[in-house]
C-alpha cells in the first residue's frame, strides 16, 4: 500500500470541505427560497386583505352617506312584514274609488334562480264591481301607489246590460240599464322585501 502524501491529504480534505460547504450552502439556499416563497404568499394575502378592508370601509362609508337614498329606494317595495298593511291600503283605495273590491288570492313567490335576491313577488288577484269611472279611478290609484307594481292582466266586463248597447237620444249618449254594472279584474305583481 502506498502511503498518502501530505499534499494528497490536504487535497482530499479540501474536496471534502468543499462538498460539505456546498451541501450546507445548498441546504441554506433551499431553506431561504422556501421562506421567501412563504413570505411572498403572506405579503400577497396581506395585500388582498388590505384591499378588502379598504373596499369594506368604502362600502360602509357609502352606505352611511346614502342612508336616506337607500330608505327612499326601500319605500318602493312592500316591507318584509307589510303584506297586511298593503292589503289595508287596497281597502282604502276601494273606499276612495267607490267600488266593491274582493281579493281572490294572495301569494308570495321568491326567485328560484337568484337565491341572494333581496326581493320577493307578491301576486294578487283583485276583483271589483262598480261603474266604469269608479273602476278606472281605482286602477289609476293602484298604478300611482309608491310601490313597484306590474300588471299581468286587467279586464273590464259589462254585466247586466241588454244584448246590445244602444245609444239613444239626440246627443248620442247611451242610456244605462238599471241593473248593469262593470266588473274589473286585476292581476297584479307587487315587489316586496324578503
Amino acid at each position: 500500500m502506498k502511503k498518502i502524501t501530505r499534499i494528497k491529504k490536504i487535497f482530499i480534505l479540501c474536496v471534502i470541505m468543499n462538498v460539505v460547504v456546498f451541501g450546507v450552502y445548498t441546504f441554506l439556499f433551499l431553506d431561504i427560497k422556501a421562506k421567501n416563497e412563504k413570505v411572498y404568499d403572506l405579503l400577497s394575502e396581506a395585500d388582498r386583505d388590505i384591499k378588502k378592508d379598504e373596499t369594506l370601509r368604502a362600502v360602509k362609508y357609502s352606505l352611511s352617506e346614502n342612508k336616506n337614498f337607500i330608505s327612499q329606494i326601500d319605500s318602493f317595495f312592500v316591507p318584509q312584514d307589510g303584506v297586511v298593511s298593503f292589503i289595508d291600503t287596497l281597502e282604502r283605495l276601494e273606499l276612495n274609488s267607490g267600488i266593491d273590491l274582493g281579493i281572490s288570492y294572495v301569494s308570495v313567490e321568491t326567485n328560484t334562480k337568484n337565491k341572494n335576491d333581496f326581493k320577493e313577488v307578491l301576486n294578487l288577484r283583485l276583483d271589483g264591481e262598480g261603474s266604469w269611472q269608479n273602476l278606472f279611478h281605482f286602477l289609476s290609484l293602484l298604478e300611482n301607489l309608491p310601490y313597484r307594481i306590474e300588471f299581468n292582466s286587467v279586464s273590464f266586463v259589462l254585466s247586466g246590460a241588454s244584448d246590445s248597447i244602444l245609444f239613444s237620444g239626440s246627443d248620442g249618449l247611451r242610456v244605462r240599464a238599471p241593473s248593469e254594472f262593470w266588473k274589473g279584474s286585476f292581476e297584479v305583481l307587487v315587489y316586496k322585501l324578503k
